[in-house]
């Protein structure tokens, strides 16, 4: 008998934080997102992203149609331009060298104030 409750009482406790938790949902976001809006639909939740901002440090940083120095330029840029982070980057990281300074980062995807998308290298920039 003893058995018995105790099988209740987890399936209650069990039953409650289901339901208890039902409808939360987690922040999606990090610090540098902006969620402009939100729209749920048939139990889907879908976000748009404001893109964070990332500032142009170096003249002559060009922005490339796939994330390699072999690709076609898109644009060239100069030191203060302000670009558009898409959230995506490489996984894997490029060693270059800028004004006498080596860097290893990523590759980011951006868009320009002019509205061409593209690809710089990470040391490049300065994100905002």
């Amino acid at each position: 008998m003893q058995n018995h409750s105790f099988y209740w009482c987890f399936i209650i406790f069990l039953t409650w934080s289901v339901v208890a938790c039902k409808g939360t949902s987690s922040d999606l976001s990090t610090d540098n997102e902006v969620i402009v809006s939100e729209n749920v639909d048939n139990g889907v939740q879908t976000l748009t992203i404001q893109p964070a901002l990332a500032v142009v440090w170096i003249d002559q940083l060009r922005v490339r149609t796939h994330p390699t120095l072999e690709s076609s330029v898109v644009a060239e840029l100069k030191a203060g331009d302000t670009l558009y982070y898409l959230y995506e980057r490489t996984v894997h990281q490029d060693m270059i060298i800028l004004r006498d300074s080596t860097f290893r980062r990523p590759w980011l995807k951006v868009n320009t104030k002019a509205g061409q998308t593209g690809w710089v290298f990470g040391g490049g920039v300065i994100m905002n």
